[in-house]
């Protein structure tokens, strides 16, 4: 907590702030500091609120106090997003004047040392980056937390990375496996003998190329209710259902290739040997009492402990294991499955997201920007370690099915393309999944997750017409015609999760941007629950049916969509693992 004044200091506070109340009738900011003051002072835990409240209130007025606030809460939450933009968003300068000022005062030093790490994060030179976080570093009094997150920035910067033997050999007992050692020669697959690692440049550069992809699985169990053979038909079904959305308009192509093709690396059991409920004693989680709330701890899955689980000896040195970023830097890995047990009135509570993903950013021109990178899905742990390569980790509730996890990723998918880290990605998705209502139609929402339906479903009076309720107010968008719908979200849905209208509406998923309608137009076609008939053995569950085929219908190898220049659309699929 910021430093104690006494009540005196108070009232000559109170003399030099005194503006008058606003003409609304509003406190001033000198009555509303002294309130908050108060209510601080009276207060026996941590108040985020009350800090940053007066946080916001002392700019300006007090500087010092103000900086009191930030480093009271950086005591206690972790350098998240919202902490970024405290310290000044993107622009380093404001960063460095805010870091200087802290210097001033001794008793800041979590301040001090997260300015200076966040200063590293905006560094395009890697080398003046490891600068800020090894002075960080030497910043004393910082928390465990603070001290844990600048010990990650310096352990996987990327001087820290070694090379790999030109040729790896599979570990005992991995002979089978597949992995590095098993990469074709041949360049329209990948992982090849090339490439093999996650946001390689080679990606980049060869991505219309690339035919096929067989990304390697780590699949980590952490149910104690569900046995091996339960999970591995889990896994095959979803391999099988990724592999089946992948055919690039499958339901009318019976010769479509499938482009994603998974395959298990590794399965590590973490089941606990005395008990049959719950989740194991190993799951990472933050707070052993937590009730409710996220509270996975995505920073252990990277570290040497479960180095240990993973059991991967390191080819450079076999006298120790690859650590989870070691995995990814050689291609032996490529994402991440961890099963949980689905009982939620189980010990501990775990709150994971569906599905977490970091991801370096790109340009326009698909040029990786250094050293910048971000949460690309579904959530995200901000003290998960940037690893220098994209790294999805995605929970299977093994408690449900196909269907749920393909949502899950779903949501991770529309996840990267509200990131931004791919900006060519994000243009076309939003247009695909109509995440462009409030320009399109006009409407005061940007898409359908974004409506307060009141309790009132959307109606289709006829098949190009919807009246969308919405805070009350009724919406009526003639001529709607939708593209592709999203996760939630079928063109006829009436409401969250609707997979069963027979009422018809038009949509030109199966034809945007192909242009074989009237006039060059995308021809628009009825859309209902027929379309995915075919699809409900695949994904039985929660919208597995209606996302394979969503999935299909994107822009796959060889696809028929133009893009604003009039060339083929590039591939989707590939972005996964730029």
């Amino acid at each position: 907590m910021p430093p104690r004044q006494n009540r005196g200091c108070w009232v000559l506070l109170a003399s030099a702030l005194a503006w008058s109340a606003a003409a609304d009738g509003q406190d001033s900011p000198a009555t509303k500091i002294l309130k908050l003051e108060k209510e601080l002072a009276a207060s026996k835990e941590f108040d985020w609120r009350l800090h940053n409240e007066l946080r916001h209130l002392y700019l300006g007025i007090d500087g010092k106090k103000s900086l009191g606030h930030v480093e009271a809460i950086l005591k206690h939450r972790p350098f998240d997003s919202y902490m970024k933009q405290v310290l000044g968003g993107q622009e380093p300068t404001k960063t460095e004047a805010l870091r200087e000022a802290a210097e001033k005062y001794t008793e800041f030093p979590n301040l001090t040392a997260t300015s200076l790490a966040w200063l590293g994060d905006l560094e395009p030179d890697p080398k003046v980056a490891l600068e800020r976080y090894r002075a960080a570093q030497a910043v004393k009094g910082t928390t465990t937390a603070t001290a844990e997150a600048i010990a990650d920035r310096i352990l996987f910067h990327t001087s820290n990375r070694r090379p790999w033997p030109a040729k790896i050999t599979a570990p005992k007992g991995l002979e089978k496996s597949p992995g590095p050692w098993s990469d074709p020669n041949d360049e329209t697959v990948w992982p090849n003998t090339t490439s093999r690692a996650n946001s390689d440049p080679w990606i980049v550069k060869n991505h219309d190329k690339i035919r096929q992809m067989n990304p390697r699985l780590l699949l980590i169990n952490f149910s104690n209710e569900h046995k091996r053979d339960q999970l591995d038909r889990l896994t095959n079904r979803l391999i099988e259902a990724l592999a089946e959305s992948s055919r690039y308009h499958g339901s009318v192509d019976a010769k479509a290739p499938a482009f994603l093709k998974y395959e298990v690396f590794k399965f590590v059991d973490l089941r606990d040997a005395d008990r049959a409920t719950g989740n194991s004693r190993h799951i990472p989680i933050k707070n052993p009492a937590a009730k409710r709330g996220f509270n996975m701890k995505y920073r252990e899955y990277f570290n040497e402990a479960f180095a240990a689980h993973y059991a991967v000896p390191d080819p450079r040195d076999p006298k120790r294991f690859l650590r989870l970023d070691e995995l990814l830097d050689g291609g032996y890995v490529h994402e991440v499955w961890f099963f949980e047990s689905g009982n939620v009135s189980a010990i501990p509570h775990v709150g994971s997201y569906e599905v977490v993903e970091e991801k370096p950013r790109y340009t326009e021109r698909f040029e990786r920007i250094e050293n910048r990178w971000v949460q690309a899905g579904n959530g995200g742990d901000d003290e998960q370690p940037w690893v220098g390569r994209s790294c999805r980790i995605g929970c299977v509730n093994a408690s449900r099915g196909i269907g749920c996890f393909l949502e899950s990723l779903a949501h991770g998918f529309e996840g990267t393309a509200n990131s931004g880290a791919i900006p060519y990605f994000t243009r076309y998705f939003n247009e695909y999944a109509d995440f462009n209502l409030d320009s399109r139609y006009k409407l005061p929402f940007r898409d359908l997750y974004g409506v307060n339906y009141s309790g009132k479903q959307i109606r289709y009076p006829d098949a190009r017409t919807a009246i969308i309720s919405h805070g009350g107010k009724e919406h009526r968008v003639e001529n709607y015609i939708p593209v592709g719908g999203n996760a939630h979200f079928p063109p006829n849905a009436r409401n969250h999760y609707d997979l069963d209208n027979e009422e018809p509406v038009l949509c030109t998923m199966a034809d945007w941007r192909i242009g074989s309608g009237t006039d060059g137009q995308d021809r628009a076609e009825p859309y209902t629950r027929a379309k995915i008939r075919n699809y409900r053995d695949v994904a039985p569950d929660c919208m597995g049916a209606w996302l394979v085929y969503w999935r299909q219908n994107m822009p796959g190898w060889n696809n028929k969509q133009k893009a604003d220049g009039g060339q083929m659309m590039k591939n989707w699929w590939p972005f996964l693992f730029y």
